[in-house]
């Protein structure tokens, strides 16, 4: 299996408080489904499946937003959602692969 490694926590400079955002979680990770296509099937590969299988993002220790992932999740994701901004508390981005490998980022929120 790859190795977990952080995630990129993306937020637009300059926010103010109580506003909604475009918020960013980056993932470097390269996921596999562990098929091969042969003879116009897909079968069994040679390696197994290898891939993210869940992004946590908490803001303060409130979960916000998940993502539950399958093998068909494509290499290197990016995952988009809008949060509103209303207290000065971190935001943080756990990954988990289908192996229970974990790592995770923290964003500083300040006013």
């Amino acid at each position: 299996m790859a190795q977990v490694t952080a995630p990129t926590i993306i937020l637009k400079s300059g926010y103010k408080k109580d506003e909604n955002v475009e918020v960013r979680v980056k993932v470097k990770y390269n996921s596999t489904t562990g098929l091969k296509f042969v003879d116009g099937k897909f079968l069994p590969g040679d390696k197994p499946a290898d891939y993210i299988s869940k992004v946590e993002v908490f803001y303060g220790k409130e979960l916000v937003s998940q993502f539950d992932l399958t093998a068909a999740t494509s290499p290197n994701p990016l995952f988009r959602f809008r949060l509103t901004l209303d207290k000065a508390e971190p935001i943080k981005a756990v990954v988990t692969n289908n192996g229970g490998q974990k790592a995770e980022a923290t964003q500083a929120v300040s006013f």
